[in-house]
């Protein structure tokens, strides 16, 4: 009777963490399968509630990426202008502890970093670019998947076996405390 209870018990607790919590994040590959034991146990206790949010959290991560975000170039361009005004500065005030050789070794050598920094925003941008696109069209393979099993998704009844369990729970408790009660009586 005690094993009965404590499996009740954990088949409480573990079918209802599972019926009530949400999984983090996207947990659903392009080859139509969920990750992760707990979340393969979700999609089928939560049945609808889990492929809603799936489609839910793949719409908003498609909308975040529908549109570019801003280059690299354009978010340095501020910080490259100081970092101009700064060496200009610096050469003025420096000017006479250089020679002219020194000061045109000075300035290409600036100049080179700023075309090695533009080349370097200009990969990133690349690399963004392209990772933006990978996952646009991620999305749209992860939005047909969800939308084709919400269309079979049927009803949870999850909680109905949630009661059931409580209740079978409850009875064994009660018909316990009872035999124990039986045995002091008729002693």
């Amino acid at each position: 009777m005690l094993k009965a209870k404590v499996i009740l018990v954990v088949i409480i607790i573990l079918v209802g963490y599972i019926y009530f919590t949400n999984p983090d994040g996207i947990v659903i590959n392009e080859k139509n399968k969920v990750e992760g034991l707990f979340n393969k146990g979700r999609a089928i206790v939560q049945k609808s509630k889990f492929w809603n949010l799936q489609f839910e959290r793949v719409n908003q991560k498609y909308k975040e990426n529908i549109f570019p975000s801003e280059s690299m170039a354009s978010q340095m361009k501020e910080i490259d202008q100081n970092i101009n005004n700064i060496d200009k500065e610096l050469d003025t005030n420096t000017k006479e502890f250089y020679t002219s050789e020194e000061q045109t070794a000075q300035s290409l050598r600036r100049e080179a970093d700023r075309i090695e920094k533009q080349g370097t925003y200009r990969e990133i941008d690349e690399i963004v670019e392209s990772s933006r696109l990978e996952e646009l069209e991620k999305c749209k393979i992860l939005i047909s998947i969800i939308e084709s099993r919400l269309l079979n998704a049927k009803p949870s009844y999850t909680i109905i076996s949630l009661l059931i369990c409580v209740i079978s729970f409850v009875s064994l408790v009660i018909i316990t405390k009872f035999q124990k009660a039986s045995k002091l009586t008729s002693k």
